[in-house]
C-alpha cells in the first residue's frame, strides 16, 4: 500500500501539460505547440528547440532523418569512425559525434539523403551555416549539395564538388523565407572507385524567427558590386531578382550594356 501511495505521488507530479501545450524536458514548464520550433527558446532548457533542425549530433539528429534508398546513407557516428579528420568540430575530439556517409560499395543508383521538414515558416533573413568534411582516397571529387524541397519547386541552395578538404570547413548561407512543410535535403553522390568519407557537423540556423532583425540590416544603400547588402528576396513571389553582371544577356534586351556604378 506505501508502495502505491508513492506511485500516486510520483504519477501526480509528473502530470503532462493541457491539450494544445508542450512540456518542457526537465521541468514542468508547459508552452503552446506554435512555440515548439519557432526558432525562439521557451523552455527553461530550449526543448523546445531540440529537434529543429539545429545540431551537433552530440546526443541525437535533432530531427534529421535519413531517406536513402540503400546502404549508401547518413548514419550518426563517432568521428574516430575514420582516421582524417579523427576529430569532430564540436568537441574537437575522437569521441565527438557527427553525421558520416561512407562509401564502400554504393549501387549505380545509390544516393545519401539527409532531410529535415520545417515545422514552422522561416524568415526573409534566414540563414544556414554547417560545416563539412570531405575525403576520398583518389581525390575524385566528392559531391555534396545542400537543397530545398517546397511544394512547388526543388531549388538547389548550395552544392561543392571536392576530393579532399583541409578538415573542416564551413559554409554559410542565406536560405530566406519559407513555409512550413518545406524541407532542408543534404545529398551525396557516391564516386564508385575507393572509399569515401563525407561528414557534417554543427548546422545552426539564425534569424529565421518572426520579428528577427540580420546584424547589418541597415545596409540598405547599396550598388551590389559585392553583394545585396541587406536586401533580401521575398521567396514565395513568383518572380525573383537575381543579381547579374551588367553586360547585356540575350537578343531583344532593351536596358543599357553597362551598370550604373562602375560604367562597364
Amino acid at each position: 500500500m506505501r508502495r502505491l501511495f508513492l506511485l500516486l505521488l510520483v504519477s501526480l507530479s509528473s502530470a503532462s501539460c493541457p491539450d494544445g501545450q508542450f512540456q518542457c524536458s526537465l521541468s514542468q514548464n508547459c508552452v503552446p505547440m506554435e512555440a515548439v520550433c519557432d526558432f525562439l527558446p521557451d523552455c527553461p532548457d530550449e526543448s523546445d528547440e531540440e529537434f529543429c533542425a539545429s545540431c551537433d549530433f552530440e546526443e541525437h539528429t535533432c530531427g534529421w532523418t535519413d531517406s536513402s534508398k540503400d546502404e549508401f546513407k547518413w548514419r550518426r557516428k563517432m568521428a574516430n569512425i575514420s582516421a582524417i579528420p579523427g576529430l569532430d568540430h564540436t568537441t574537437e575530439t575522437p569521441w565527438g559525434w557527427v553525421m558520416h556517409v561512407e562509401g564502400d560499395d554504393p549501387g549505380i543508383f545509390s544516393k545519401a539523403v539527409l532531410q529535415h521538414t520545417l515545422l514552422q515558416p522561416t524568415e526573409l533573413g534566414c540563414t544556414l551555416s554547417f560545416w563539412y568534411h570531405l575525403h576520398d582516397a583518389v581525390n575524385i571529387s566528392s559531391h555534396l549539395s545542400l537543397s530545398l524541397i517546397s511544394k512547388s519547386s526543388t531549388v538547389e541552395l548550395w552544392s561543392i564538388k571536392k576530393g579532399q578538404t583541409h578538415g573542416w570547413e564551413n559554409a554559410s548561407l542565406l536560405i530566406g523565407n519559407h513555409a512550413l512543410g518545406s524541407k532542408l535535403v543534404f545529398s551525396v553522390d557516391p564516386v564508385f572507385i575507393g572509399q569515401q568519407d563525407i561528414m557534417l557537423d554543427d548546422i545552426i540556423l539564425k534569424d529565421c524567427a518572426e520579428g528577427d532583425i540580420p546584424a547589418d540590416s541597415d545596409r540598405l544603400s547599396c550598388d551590389f558590386e559585392e553583394d545585396a547588402c541587406s536586401w533580401f528576396h521575398d521567396q514565395s513571389a513568383e518572380i525573383t531578382w537575381k543579381r547579374e553582371n551588367g553586360q547585356r544577356p540575350s537578343f531583344g534586351y532593351q536596358g543599357p550594356s553597362h551598370d550604373h556604378t562602375t560604367g562597364s
